[in-house]
């Protein structure tokens, strides 16, 4: 049973080492038993797209629940703590599962997790009050929380380890590609109009999540029949046990709760400025319609982060 937790993103994120004359004439997405896994990967860019998706629409959430539940900015940023929620929650059981499950059980179970939470705003949307939709949005990020603890390091091992940045890129350029959708789709729904320009988007407010639930319904048969090779790598960040601080707590080191206070700043920079800025636009004069303004930032994060994915005009290992 593949253990994924031993094949981090810090892999693929390292510098590429040169490779060797037996890998140089291996496909990046041929393993070490010479099968070709291009297609494992194809449907892994999915799961990238998905979640890209998913994030996108809650960042046009806030300003549809301020408007038709008369909410003020605090309140509709419970938005966002439930969508955290969810991955605060899930993180390590996800990856305690992950080991249990295996790559494609956890995929699996993850896609299912996401199915439920995207058929819950059906009745949600029937219940009308706050917390059902909180529920939803919460459920699906817990479902999220395994594709991701999975699918990252899984595109790391699905070839050569020369390739393992240029495989990772290549996903989570497509991460991009849902995080530009996500806004749109979402803007659509959630502020139309009928023709006497009434707001529907209370009573539409489940069309796209539970167009995401038949698609994740699909994806976990598709995943369920499709060739995903349990693959182990070396663990090439194993601990000396013989040191004396072996068995020190990880929160010992700075660097490591130095990065997590850093991620933690960055998330909530990031998640502020994308669930108000569709709040700022609008209150311009003269004001510009919410479902214009739902892409504006995603659009932005998207092309920023597909040129920082290219910094140096290369992925290719030499």
């Amino acid at each position: 049973m593949a253990t994924p937790t031993m094949m981090t993103k810090a892999r693929a994120t390292a510098p590429a080492a040169r490779m060797d004359p037996h890998t140089a004439r291996r496909g990046m997405f041929v393993i070490e038993d010479g099968r070709n896994v291009a297609f494992t990967f194809f449907l892994l860019v999915f799961l990238f797209a998905l979640w890209g998706f998913c994030n996108g629409m809650i960042d046009v959430m806030d300003k549809h629940f301020q408007e038709e539940l008369h909410l003020n900015l605090a309140q509709s940023a419970w938005v966002q703590f439930a969508h955290y929620l969810g991955y605060f929650l899930m993180a390590i059981p996800a990856g305690w599962l992950a080991i249990k499950l295996g790559y494609k059980g956890g995929i699996i179970a993850g896609l299912l997790m996401v199915a439920v939470g995207g058929f819950w705003f059906i009745p949600a949307t029937q219940i009308a009050q706050f917390w059902a939709f909180l529920l939803g949005v919460c459920i699906i990020a817990a479902g999220l929380t395994f594709l991701e603890t999975i699918a990252n390091p899984y595109t790391t091992v699905l070839g050569p380890p020369q390739y393992a940045a240029t495989r990772i890129n290549l996903a989570q350029s497509i991460n991009g590609i849902g995080l530009l959708l996500g806004p749109i789709a979402g803007g659509a729904f959630f502020y139309s109009k009928n023709a006497a320009g009434i707001s529907t988007g209370s009573e539409q407010l489940w069309i796209p999540y539970a167009f995401i639930g038949v698609v994740v319904v699909v994806l976990s048969i598709i995943f369920f029949f499709a060739p995903m090779p349990d693959i182990e790598m070396e663990d090439d960040y194993h601990i000396d046990e013989s040191r004396p601080d072996a068995r020190q707590s990880i929160w010992s080191h700075p660097h490591f709760w130095m990065a997590v206070l850093a991620q933690f700043l960055y998330v909530a920079a990031q998640a502020g400025i994308f669930s108000f800025f569709i709040n700022y636009m609008t209150s311009q004069v003269p004001p510009v319609p919410a479902s214009w303004q739902a892409p504006g930032v995603s659009n932005a994060g998207f092309f920023s982060g597909w040129i920082e994915t290219h910094p140096n005009g290369r992925i290719w290992p030499r």
